[in-house]
């Protein structure tokens, strides 16, 4: 399994085990959280969907949405 995948899902138990919270993939922690981008946002999303259903006990139900990227870089 891949470092991404491992901090996705430990982003999304710490925020089901909490107040919840907002994962924005496509940003680079490393650089300063420097945008990145994604090459196929509908298969991230369909990956995440699947993830939460079946790498976490008991499965996630996220709402899982897309905001087009508005801002200066």
């Amino acid at each position: 399994m891949c470092r991404r995948r491992d901090g996705a899902r430990d982003s999304l138990v710490a925020f089901a085990n909490t107040r919840g919270g907002t994962l924005v993939p496509g940003l680079d922690e490393q650089a300063g959280f420097e945008p990145i981008g994604l090459s196929d946002p509908a298969k991230m999303s369909s990956d995440l969907g699947a993830m939460c259903a079946t790498d976490i006990e008991p499965p996630l139900r996220p709402h899982i949405g897309w905001r087009p990227r508005n801002w200066a870089i």
